[in-house]
């Protein structure tokens, strides 16, 4: 456990900096009620995991309470060179063969439906040039 002293930023500072020396992409642990310092560390972690007011190290297998699915095999993602950031379980283990056809009439979702209230109908008109 570190604790940090000052703005919230030096704690981001040194859980990048330990992560630099190993880590990275297993899991960062934060004990707090402020949904700002989670989010803002969400949003700069490079790992697979945040446990938030958990112990840790049984956090991270994977619990009922917890969502995660269990595991004794963490993966730590593109982050530490490996194919997934999950917990790996049972699914991993599996080979799975998708059988794939295309459909005869694409049932397509229009802007609007896809992107609700996100959608300007006016950005459709600017024209972009690569150049």
């Amino acid at each position: 456990m570190h604790k940090y002293g000052g703005e919230f930023q030096n704690a981001i500072d040194t859980i990048m900096a330990i992560h630099d020396v190993g880590g990275i992409g297993h899991s960062v642990g934060i004990f707090s009620f402020d949904e700002d310092h989670i989010h803002r560390l969400a949003s700069v972690a490079r790992v697979g995991r945040i446990m938030v007011r958990q112990a840790q190290s049984k956090a991270n297998a994977g619990s009922m309470m917890n969502g995660m699915p269990m595991t004794s095999s963490i993966g730590c993602g593109t982050w530490a060179g490996n194919a997934t950031s999950e917990n790996i379980h049972l699914h991993h283990y599996m080979n799975i063969t998708w059988v794939s056809k295309e459909y005869d009439q694409p049932d397509w979702l229009k802007d609007e439906e896809l992107f609700g209230e996100f959608y300007d109908p006016e950005l459709e008109k600017i024209q972009y040039s690569p150049f």
